[in-house]
Formats: C-alpha cells, sequence, structure tokens
C-alpha cells in the first residue's frame, strides 16, 4: 500500500461516518442516529476500548473528537500500527488533543505550517493548549 492509498483509506473511512450522532447512553453505539444525546458514548470508544493496552483506562463518555481520529487510524492499520502511527505509547493518555499534540510534539512529528490531507490538525492558542481536534482533508 502506498502513502496515497494509506491517506485514501483513512479519508475513505471519515467520510463514511458522517451523519453518526454521539448517544444518550451506551445503547445502540452502531447505529448512526439512534439514541442521539450529549454524553459521548460512541462506537469509537466501544472499538478502542476493546483493545486495554491501547489507553491508559476506557474512555467512554470522554469528548470523542480526540478519540474520532485515533479510531479511523486503528481501525485502517490495526492496534499496533495504528498506534505507532498516531506516535502513542501503549496505556497512552490519547483521547485527549493535548496528550495527541504533545505525543506529535516529543517524536518530531509536530509541525505549525502547511498540513497535508490525513494529518490531525489541533485547534488552540497554543501547542501546549489545545482544545479540539479534527482531520485535514
Amino acid at each position: 500500500m502506498t502513502v496515497k492509498q494509506a491517506i485514501e483509506e483513512v479519508l475513505d473511512l471519515a467520510r463514511s461516518e458522517i451523519g453518526y450522532h454521539e448517544k444518550a447512553s451506551n445503547a445502540q453505539l452502531d447505529d448512526p442516529s439512534a439514541n442521539s444525546g450529549g454524553a459521548n458514548w460512541t462506537k469509537y470508544a466501544a472499538y478502542i476500548d476493546a483493545n486495554p493496552e491501547f489507553y491508559n483506562g476506557s474512555k467512554q463518555s470522554f469528548p470523542w473528537c480526540d478519540l474520532f481520529y485515533d479510531y479511523l487510524f486503528v481501525k485502517c492499520f490495526g492496534f499496533e500500527m495504528g498506534r505507532l502511527m498516531l506516535c502513542q505509547p501503549k496505556y497512552s493518555a490519547g483521547a485527549g488533543c493535548l496528550y495527541s499534540a504533545e505525543y506529535y510534539k516529543q517524536a518530531g512529528r509536530w509541525h505549525k505550517n502547511a498540513p497535508n490531507p490525513g494529518d490531525q490538525i489541533f485547534f488552540g492558542s497554543a501547542w501546549n493548549n489545545v482544545w479540539h481536534t479534527g482531520l485535514v482533508v
């Protein structure tokens, strides 16, 4: 698989998730619109939480912008390769924007300009004060 093909796989998976609603509880996580609510329950957390070595604990009901990005890479490339591509150690504090930004910084993969498709982009007032993230298309 080429880098371009890998990026397209991630972007295609992200596009297929457009319209998914976060849930009010842990019911009907796989249904795109059932059990809608603002409690941050998602199929993305359930998927990653199935591998207890990925995060430092369950991330279900956490804000899920960063978790969704992690999910894309884990779903496309598997837990081990996804974790490496995300610069996260085992039992990471990922699923939090600030932690993920710090992992990229520690790995020398943090940059401020010219993001490419597939990159994770962070929003905030500084690299150490980020509060939202997304996928560059």
